[in-house]
């Protein structure tokens, strides 16, 4: 069977519902099978012979996918909701959700698929403001390998989680409108050339020069599909902007540096050194808030970077 599959988290489905979509199992590499026709019941019968089969993902065609993020987020909600559901349960289907729904969006920037991370962002706010001690279980599950889209899904959640330490009052709004920026701050990079993105070794200065328009090319991107909030944008155009000017795409730096994208900075930074990419292994988190703190002196807000410490539950770093 050449048909391409999506995988689908067994723990993302509910026991009893009917499901609008067939899901398959995977027998062996590219071959699958059909377990479940669409517009059936998932009984618990089937989901304790897969549970007892150790089965932990099933898969969903490619035709199929539309309905699939609708259920997912539909699930996303009433999960979120319920009051007996485990909060690692919670997490697990709403990063999971998330992952899926910004690789969509960035394979096709759609205004449906822009529309579907607006969406999870603000699910995955209302966790945080729910469950403000996430993050102990999101670190557990978070991906090791760099994918845009991973990085995108740890970026909002660890963002959101820092802001909503920094000010609790702030609205649930405008965090939506944080998380929103921080699910698609590298959305611009679908426009740059994979060879020079996964390049393993050093980037010829005409290669970074492409790398560093991803920001104005990511805002020029959603712009065009989906109103943009200025705080989102804000994320999106300056994440990679520094304290003291040296960043890009503008040079921007000291008071002309919002506070949210001082926060974005350092969040980015941060996944991005402890996480698995081309050109170099991931660091432990300490290793990295380490790192950040000796070798970003300058480039970086300490007071915020301190502040991202205490969030991890790091030991306090002291300044050199």
């Amino acid at each position: 069977m050449n048909q391409e599959f999506y995988p689908l988290s067994l723990s993302a489905l509910e026991p009893g519902q009917e499901l609008p979509f067939p899901i398959y199992l995977r027998a062996a590499l590219n071959h699958y099978f059909l377990y479940l026709p669409a517009r059936e019941q998932f009984s618990p019968h089937c989901c304790q012979y897969l549970n007892q089969c150790k089965i932990t993902t099933v898969f969903v065609p490619k035709p199929e996918r539309g309905a699939q993020i609708k259920y997912l987020l539909n699930r996303v909600e009433q999960v979120i909701q319920s009051s007996t559901v485990a909060l690692p349960t919670k997490v697990s289907l709403v990063y999971d959700t998330a992952q899926q729904i910004v690789q969509e969006a960035l394979l096709q920037p759609l205004p449906k698929n822009i529309r579907n991370c607006q969406t999870i962002a603000k699910s995955q706010v209302q966790l945080i403001i729910s469950h403000p001690e996430i993050l102990h279980h999101l670190l557990q599950i978070s991906a090791y390998d760099y994918y845009t889209h991973t990085h995108s899904v740890n970026v909002c959640f660890m963002l959101v989680a820092l802001l909503h330490r920094l000010n609790p009052d702030l609205g649930q709004v405008k965090l939506n409108d944080y998380g929103f920026g921080a699910l698609l701050h590298d959305i611009g990079k679908t426009r740059v050339d994979k060879e020079i993105l996964n390049k393993p070794g050093k980037l010829t200065s005409e290669e970074y020069a492409e790398i560093k328009k991803h920001p104005i090319l990511g805002v020029e991107l959603v712009r065009a599909t989906h109103p943009l909030p200025p705080d989102a944008e804000n994320i999106i155009l300056q994440h990679h902007e520094d304290l003291d000017g040296s960043g890009y795409p503008y040079g921007l730096g000291g008071d002309e540096l919002p506070l949210i994208s001082r926060l974005a900075r350092i969040v980015d930074i941060y996944d991005a050194l402890t996480t698995r990419r081309p050109y170099s292994p991931a660091m432990h988190s300490f290793d990295a808030l380490a790192l950040m703190w000796q070798d970003f002196k300058g480039k970086l807000d300490l007071n915020l970077l301190q502040g991202f410490i205490k969030l991890l539950g790091q030991p306090s770093l002291k300044q050199a």
